[in-house]
């Protein structure tokens, strides 16, 4: 079987998409807010859902990933 070769920013990538996701599937009213910058940023409640959702999934994918063997 061949072995692939996935980096960390791909990774990170990975599990920055799942948690997204999971942002946008929350039954939360609001999610984004445009700053004063006019930036458009996650709410509080919107980012913390993200941050959780990110430190979740990026745990999984490097278990099943092993990561110390397929990371460059």
């Amino acid at each position: 079987m061949d072995k692939y070769t996935i980096t960390q920013s791909q990774i990170l990538e990975i599990a920055s998409e799942f948690a997204g996701y999971m942002v946008e599937k929350s039954n939360l009213e609001q999610i984004v807010f445009e700053d004063t910058d006019g930036t458009l940023r996650y709410t509080e409640e919107a980012q913390d859902i993200f941050n959780y959702n990110y430190d979740y999934y990026l745990g999984i994918i490097e278990s099943v990933l092993n990561i110390e063997d397929n990371v460059s």
